[in-house]
């Protein structure tokens, strides 16, 4: 676990045998600051009480450009839905899934789209009353299979 976690704060040495000196340690400390994982808004009553899940990373203004436009879909439609982030940083398995896709948007437990919003007519669809989500807009990202 220690070994991940220092690979993705980019500590790693290429060595069979390290030891954890302090500047590694202040790295992985100001990785755990860094992460964004979390609730976004919390969702309500009215909306389609859908559960969306953002896979982004700190400093991604792509991510930053979706979570606008999702928020303004809801403050202008008075929709209630709810957005976590997820930090890709902070689990080895989705760093490598995710590393070249984020932003990556998923409703409920499914995926839905990446890179940039499919729009405010088919957020509004599948997020306004009755929740008319059509599935996933193309295919999961998968930068381990590409990589193989």
């Amino acid at each position: 676990m220690i070994r991940r976690a220092m690979l993705l704060a980019g500590v790693l040495r290429a060595t069979s045998s390290f030891t954890l000196s302090a500047a590694h340690r202040s790295a992985l400390l100001t990785k755990r600051m860094m992460s964004v994982t979390g609730s976004i808004w919390d969702g309500g009553e009215g909306g389609s009480g859908a559960k969306l899940v953002l896979y982004t990373k700190f400093g991604c203004t792509l991510c930053d450009k979706v979570v606008d436009e999702l928020r303004s879909v809801k403050e202008e439609n008075g929709l209630d839905f709810a957005l976590d982030a997820m930090d890709i940083t902070d689990d080895f398995e989705l760093f490598e899934r995710y590393k070249y896709d984020i932003p990556i948007v998923h409703y409920g437990e499914e995926y839905w789209f990446k890179h940039r919003s499919p729009g405010t007519d088919v957020l509004l669809s599948a997020l306004g009353e009755g929740g008319g989500w059509d599935g996933p807009i193309g295919e999961q990202p998968d930068a381990g299979k590409m990589e193989k």
